[in-house]
């Protein structure tokens, strides 16, 4: 059987006597200090964790997006078709209500479009609009699900829209893949299949009294506009925890979802790096095993002796954590030596 043979605290804080950056630090250990012999093993135990969070909640994770647009003058056969496509981001910064995130991503796509002589510049114009489902209006009401018109009109030389589309992590041609979170922001979905690159949100052209895009120049083309509209509700953030991470050889698991060096998360394990996750509230994170989870967060190490760790903190995808130099934390782990 098993049991505690020897236990020791270590604190330790990563915004000074350090080697590293706050967020990702080295702690070198006394040689004798940490050293089993056979039949025992070290336990590391994370007694607490508490940093203040210095990240906005739209960030270098979660920002970024892709429109295309496919373009055509109908009158010109020789003229074919224009691929636009423009990688755009969001302002990074932590929204009070989905309706403030919502007009961000509007304006964005509605400033690209003015950019490229597609867009409307009459703010006053009924097909330049967004609100959300759930109410006509700029109330978010129950259901959170984006809803927006941009007016568009054609370029002097009559090349109009026809077809637009938004795209997360990928687009059509890029094998490259951009590890984002903006579907969860924006209620869209994801591009996991580099063979079937789909559009990310629901999206359309109106040409009032004309379902023909094609014999739209039969319409005035002033009143045409696109329609965009996610899938599920908006969120105003997408991390809810920060990870603690180490160097640490030991007998703990995770899946693919919390490596972003693996571009197909599947339902296989692997070792895992993790140390403990702590919940983000509005102005720190903080975890303390005395507070409702009693046996804390441990792993069991098949080193026999550990003379340095290296921390780093992430999100949930092992991502560095997009924060800025005053970014650091305090951390108590418990040691235990454990033997017959």
């Amino acid at each position: 059987m098993s049991t505690i043979l020897s236990s020791r605290n270590l604190y330790i804080d990563s915004s000074f006597g350090v080697k590293g950056s706050p967020d990702e630090f080295e702690l070198y250990l006394p040689d004798s200090a940490f050293t089993v012999k056979d039949g025992q093993y070290i336990r590391f135990t994370v007694q607490n964790l508490l940093g203040y969070k210095m990240f906005p909640n739209v960030n270098a994770s979660n920002k970024y997006f892709v429109l295309q647009l496919i373009t055509h003058i109908p009158d010109d056969p020789n003229f074919g078709e224009v691929v636009y496509t423009e990688q755009l981001s969001l302002d990074e910064l932590s929204h009070n209500n989905v309706i403030s995130l919502a007009k961000d991503f509007h304006n964005k796509i509605k400033q690209k479009l003015i950019e490229l002589d597609f867009g409307n510049t009459n703010s006053n114009q009924t097909q330049d609009n967004f609100y959300m489902t759930s109410e006509n209006s700029f109330d978010a009401g129950h259901n959170n699900i984006f809803k927006a018109t941009l007016g568009i009109n054609p370029k002097t030389n009559g090349e109009i829209i026809k077809s637009i589309a938004i795209f997360f992590h990928r687009v059509p041609g890029n094998t490259e893949t951009l590890l984002q979170d903006t579907h969860l922001l924006l209620g869209g979905i994801t591009n996991n299949n580099i063979d079937n690159v789909h559009n990310c949100m629901s999206t359309s052209i109106y040409v009032p009294g004309n379902d023909d895009i094609d014999n739209s120049r039969f319409v005035n083309l002033s009143e045409r506009r696109i329609d965009i509209q996610g899938f599920f509700p908006m969120q105003t953030k997408t991390l809810t925890h920060v990870y603690l991470r180490s160097n640490l050889v030991n007998d703990s698991y995770q899946n693919h979802h919390f490596d972003s060096s693996k571009n197909i998360h599947d339902n296989f394990v692997t070792e895992s790096t993790i140390l403990c996750k702590a919940p983000i509230h509005d102005e720190f994170f903080s975890f303390d095993e005395y507070s409702g989870h009693a046996s804390g967060y441990f792993v069991n190490c098949s080193s026999r002796s550990i003379t340095s760790i290296r921390f780093n903190l992430t999100d949930d995808k092992d991502r560095p954590l997009p924060s800025s130099p005053n970014q650091s934390c305090q951390l108590v782990l418990r040691c235990d030596v454990i033997g017959s």
